[in-house]
């Protein structure tokens, strides 16, 4: 029986930890409250910025405790900080893949790096769609506007007359 130390990550400030990922550390870890501690819940783009992970990973070498993660993406997308990670000497298992090897975890990083990629590549892709929308919203929304514009001048004035009194034709 080893002591665990749970680490927690969501994507952004405004959600909770999900509670798959509780689940996947509590079937991997067992119900031990003893010999667990739970540090997470927090977002951030890049891995520079956790600084609950490296409360979590200085915790974990105080006590040599394995450090535990529901999936591998939830930790990084980065190649390298995953084989700085693994050359630290740090502790840890991922509940989804609990007995990779270092060769599986590096080919595990590499995939989660390139679907970061795929990810950003695809919503910048929908942005950019979404705002030639707009544009040809915008722009439909105008020739609405002018076209009401002109029915309002054409029920004030049905023969379309200018103030000469003479028609426009």
């Amino acid at each position: 029986m080893g002591v665990y130390i749970a680490y927690y990550r969501v994507s952004t400030d405004r959600q909770r930890i999900s509670g798959a990922q509780r689940a996947a550390v509590l079937r991997h870890i067992g119900p031990r409250p003893a010999r667990r501690r739970v540090y997470g819940g927090e977002s951030g783009k890049k891995h520079t910025n956790r600084l609950q992970l490296l409360t979590a990973l200085q915790e974990c070498g105080r006590k040599k405790a394995t450090l535990v993660i529901a999936k591998l993406d939830r930790l990084a997308r980065n190649v390298a900080f995953i084989s700085a990670l693994m050359e630290s000497g740090a502790e840890f298992v991922c509940c989804d893949n609990p007995h990779a090897n270092r060769l599986m975890l590096h080919m595990l990083a590499a995939f989660a790096e390139h679907e970061r990629e795929q990810i950003s590549q695809r919503t910048k892709a929908a942005l950019t769609r979404w705002r030639h929308w707009r544009r040809v919203s915008d722009l439909q929304q105008d020739r609405v506007r002018e076209q009401r514009r002109c029915l309002m001048n054409y029920r004030k004035d049905p023969l379309n007359r200018t103030h000469s009194g003479k028609p426009i034709l």
